[in-house]
């Protein structure tokens, strides 16, 4: 029986979303600047033909309005979702930079930037990693890559869904077998080169390398280059190599220090490694440079703190997140793809600090 004496219960009313107060459309400053919406869509683009008074008058309405483009429906109509994804291992001191760089080129033609930080490590771990962020990337509909490969031995199919889908692709620091795929990154043979020259000017006979691993191809180029160079010198300077990690340990260093025919000037193959072999002549009281020469690769952050300061091979990673950014839109202006991959090789730069000297000084 119905209830007469009590008042039913009101049903909720259902939720209403409310409006977004700086949801407004091309029609909306269409209407008010009298002009239509092609109109504002050719002056908001720059692009077409309009008169100054008309852009003036649509863009100051547009910036009154507070007005945003939807990125999503512009994708649709173009299929373009003005992004472009970034992969590399930030949370170093050089990848940072390398993606500093990349942003502020992106950013100035109108491009967002996706970052995603892949692991530094190999193996089946690392590559599922890497993989599930590439996919990620191409479910969000990236124009295009910049992407520091995992596995620099990864061929076109370890990458299949990004070419199927024709997505530009641009390797950096570390190149990708087969070039199958845009790459930019530092002359590492020439830096290999440069450092084994500069040590022998300084006198130094009995050479070493702190190298890094064999199945990076930045790290193998540096210690190919260096050892060719030391041989090619044909006066009896000999090259002794210990192979470690990116980031060397004191273990590392002393296993090439500590030894009755220790070397007297060290090539580390990146500024880590150097820091290594301070640590380790520390403890074995050999004084930088007097006994003993370092010279590392990179300029990090710490190199120019170190005491005595570490002579490097100066890379320039802004620069080269530059030019990947420039490969990328480049490629995105084509309208056919281009059939041959382009190579950007960035030369190293030799930063002179207190842990080289002549040989002839070791004894002063």
């Amino acid at each position: 029986m119905p209830n007469r004496g009590k008042p039913g219960k009101k049903k909720d009313a259902p939720a209403q979303a409310r409006p977004d107060r700086f949801q407004v459309s091309l029609d909306d400053i269409a209407r008010e600047a009298g002009v239509s919406r092609m109109t504002v869509s050719r002056v908001l683009g720059n692009r077409g033909r309009f008169s100054e008074k008309t852009r003036e008058r649509v863009v100051a309405i547009a910036e009154s309005k507070r007005y945003r483009p939807n990125r999503m429906a512009r994708a649709v109509h173009t299929g373009r979702s003005m992004t472009i994804g970034l992969l590399l291992p930030v949370h170093g001191p050089y990848y940072s930079r390398v993606a500093q760089g990349a942003h502020d080129e992106l950013a100035a033609a109108g491009y967002s930037v996706l970052l995603g930080s892949n692991p530094h490590d190999h193996g089946p771990e690392a590559h599922a990693a890497e993989l599930r962020l590439v996919h990620a990337f191409l479910d969000r509909r990236v124009d295009a890559f910049v992407l520091r490969p995992v596995n620099d031995d990864a061929t076109r199919v370890y990458y299949r869904e990004i070419h199927e889908r024709s997505v530009p692709l641009v390797a950096v620091d570390r190149r990708l077998a087969g070039s199958f795929c845009d790459f930019v990154g530092t002359d590492d043979l020439l830096g290999g080169r440069l450092a084994a020259e500069y040590l022998h000017a300084l006198g130094h006979r009995h050479l070493g390398h702190l190298a890094g691993p064999a199945a990076v191809s930045s790290a193998r180029l540096r210690r190919q280059a260096f050892e060719k160079t030391v041989a090619g010198f044909n006066d009896g300077t000999t090259c002794q190599v210990v192979a470690a990690g990116f980031h060397a340990s004191e273990a590392d260093a002393l296993t090439l220090l500590d030894r009755a025919a220790r070397p007297t000037a060290v090539f580390a193959v990146t500024d880590w490694g150097a820091a290594a072999l301070y640590a380790a002549a520390q403890r074995l009281r050999l004084r930088i440079p007097h006994d003993l020469s370092v010279l590392g690769f990179a300029d990090l952050i710490f190199a120019g703190l170190l005491n005595p300061g570490l002579s490097t091979l100066a890379q320039h990673p802004e620069a080269v997140g530059r030019e990947a950014a420039r490969l990328v839109l480049g490629r995105l202006g084509q309208p056919t793809p281009a059939l041959r991959n382009k190579t950007v090789l960035l030369p190293p730069e030799l930063i002179v600090r207190g842990s080289t000297a002549p040989r002839a000084s070791a004894h002063l």
